[in-house]
């Protein structure tokens, strides 16, 4: 037996039975992954302007027959860590700390859904019937009260309802209506 015949057995052998073999991208999936790249940074430029800092960079993917999910962290009320500078907070600045954070998760679900609006038309291979969402994970300090603080905000809409907002063919109030919007 020779070794290229026996180093195939070993695969073979050794790979889960069902497993389809590794394939170089086809075209639309070259595009696909070339449009969420695209968004992703898209997205980390959208809190460029805001008072909300993003932890890291959006991450986007595909899951077929759902379709774009894009995952960031944000800090929705930066502020400093404790530090020898700082080495704790009152009970009172931890109290307007959360009440500050609160405040601000409707203005971040409206960035997100202008994002999602923005976004839509750059995701061309991306079939109309399916979603766009962003899960947005919140950013917390462990020594800050967030008990009743969401630890992620999740926002998701089709792409075929995005391009009719970005087309004017439904209104904001439309939009809001058929975006879904959970906090977790």
């Amino acid at each position: 037996m020779t070794r290229a015949a026996l180093t195939f057995l070993l695969v073979a052998a050794v790979a889960p039975h069902g497993a389809a073999p590794a394939a170089e991208l086809a075209p639309a999936s070259r595009e696909l992954r070339a449009d969420l790249r695209t968004v992703e940074r898209s997205i980390d430029r959208s809190f460029g302007d805001t008072r909300m800092v993003l932890i890291g960079n959006t991450r986007g993917g595909y899951l077929q027959g759902f379709g774009a999910v894009f995952t960031l962290e944000v800090n929705v009320v930066p502020m400093a860590n404790v530090s020898p500078f700082k080495p704790s907070y009152t009970e009172q600045e931890l109290r307007q700390l959360n009440q500050r954070k609160r405040d601000r998760i409707p203005e971040l679900e409206e960035l997100a859904a202008g994002i999602l609006v923005t976004e839509a038309g750059k995701l061309g291979a991306i079939p109309e019937g399916e979603n766009i969402a962003l899960i947005i994970s919140l950013f917390h300090f462990t020594w800050e009260y967030a008990g009743d603080l969401p630890a992620q905000v999740v926002i998701q809409a089709p792409r075929r309802t995005l391009l009719d907002r970005q087309a004017d063919r439904i209104n904001e109030q439309e939009l809001t209506k058929r975006l879904m919007v959970r906090r977790f």
